[in-house]
């Protein structure tokens, strides 16, 4: 019988998991906070997940800008940026959501943009507006669909084709 027989558990190891520690009655799981733990409360972590960094306490904390999810002890950031060791960084300018700085690492698009399988945004097809190097219609049009059409003779640009449709 495990209990019976061990005194001091220093000299004994959980095998099922290293998120785990030892006790008289058996392995415990670690909180989860920790990777590795001395016992289940969060601030006896011996190592933490990534990205945390262990601190003197025992405890493991969240990079700069991020926070920690409350029941799930994951860090987080701002939908628009991406978690580093180092904090929350921005995302490519193309993405609305990330998990990288680069253009293909994108989650979600604006809402000119789709999301191309190779995690890119990319314009609307027949969106894209070369002189201004955007997505979009240029003045005197409006965005139906994939299509820029044009607006009313008296509008600069427009929401719809009729006169009342003119936002200038």
């Amino acid at each position: 019988d495990l209990s019976n027989s061990i005194e001091n558990t220093t000299n004994y190891k959980c095998y099922s998991s290293s998120d785990q520690f030892i006790t008289l009655s058996g392995c415990v799981n670690c909180h989860l906070s920790c990777a590795t733990c001395n016992d289940d409360s969060r601030n006896n972590c011996t190592s933490c997940f990534f990205p945390k960094t262990l601190q003197a306490n025992g405890t493991c904390t969240c990079p700069p800008g991020s926070v920690e999810h409350p029941e799930t002890f994951e860090c987080i950031c701002p939908i628009d940026q991406y978690l580093t060791t180092e904090g929350c960084k921005p995302c490519n300018q193309r993405c609305q959501s990330c998990y990288g700085l680069d253009p293909n690492n994108c989650l979600s698009c604006p809402n000119d943009l789709f999301l191309e399988i190779n995690n890119d945004c990319e314009c609307r097809e027949g969106l894209y507006n070369s002189v201004y190097n955007s997505c979009g219609c240029p003045p005197g049009f409006y965005s139906k669909g994939n299509q820029c059409l044009e607006c009313d003779k008296n509008c600069q640009t427009c929401s719809g084709p009729l006169m009342n449709d003119c936002s200038s």
